[in-house]
């Protein structure tokens, strides 16, 4: 759109930096956009051609948030529970999403498994991926946090100057926290009454649909035994 050749209005005296312009006016006014400096230099004698380029700016910088539903989680020792690990980005980018976990900070008794270890972010900003929690019968019962790491990175692009350009894959990494309450294991009252809260109302709601029928029933054939 705009080329400026042999232009030194840059310079700034006893500085070690310079100032470069470009009017937005001219780019209808970007809400989000990016920026690449690069520097090349021509040796003609020897044809060698050398060429700097630092990563991508992004104005304004993108912003990346990782967290648990629910962030404390009960479970029982030697069984297992689910929740959902949601991650976000600015709207615009698409960058990729690696799950880690640092296992030698995690005890032998807890295992924690990501279903989608790796996931692309949509321009709408918002992932989901399950995360499982497993302990085994012997977990010692105590609270233990766990961090969670997620590494976005967008991949290397080229960008054509007067010759191609590579920009190397960018890298950024965001924590969050899981309190894991490891309690005592399930005892047979413990399963009968998890069983009940579960299918009591059903059981409930049969026997009262099986005493109405046989009611029912029985008040018929007394009335046919009368007639």
């Amino acid at each position: 759109m705009d080329v400026k050749p042999n232009y030194t209005g840059f310079y700034q005296k006893g500085g070690s930096f310079v100032n470069l312009y470009a009017n937005l006016k001219d780019m209808i006014y970007p809400q989000k956009y990016r920026v690449l400096f690069y520097a090349e230099e021509i040796k003609l004698k020897g044809l060698s051609w050398i060429m700097d380029s630092p990563k991508w700016i992004y104005i304004p910088p993108p912003k990346f948030i990782i967290s648990a539903n629910p962030n404390i989680i009960n479970v029982k020792a030697g069984e297992q529970k689910s929740i959902e690990l949601q991650v976000k980005s600015s709207q615009g980018f698409q960058p990729q999403v690696i799950f880690f976990t640092d296992t030698s900070q995690i005890p032998p008794f807890i295992k924690i498994d990501f279903t989608y270890k790796k996931l692309k972010i949509p321009s709408i900003g918002e992932a989901t991926t399950p995360l499982t929690i497993y302990t085994t019968g012997d977990a010692i019962r105590y609270p233990y946090t766990a961090i969670i790491s997620a590494d976005f990175s967008f991949p290397s692009q080229q960008f054509y100057g007067n010759r191609k350009i590579i920009i190397p894959t960018e890298n950024v990494t965001i924590q969050s926290t899981v309190t894991v309450i490891i309690q005592d294991p399930s005892t047979f009252i413990d399963v009968i009454n998890d069983f009940w809260s579960k299918a009591g109302g059903f059981i409930n709601f049969v026997y009262l649909a099986g005493v109405a029928a046989a009611s029912w029933i029985f008040t018929t054939y007394i009335k046919k035994r009368k007639r």
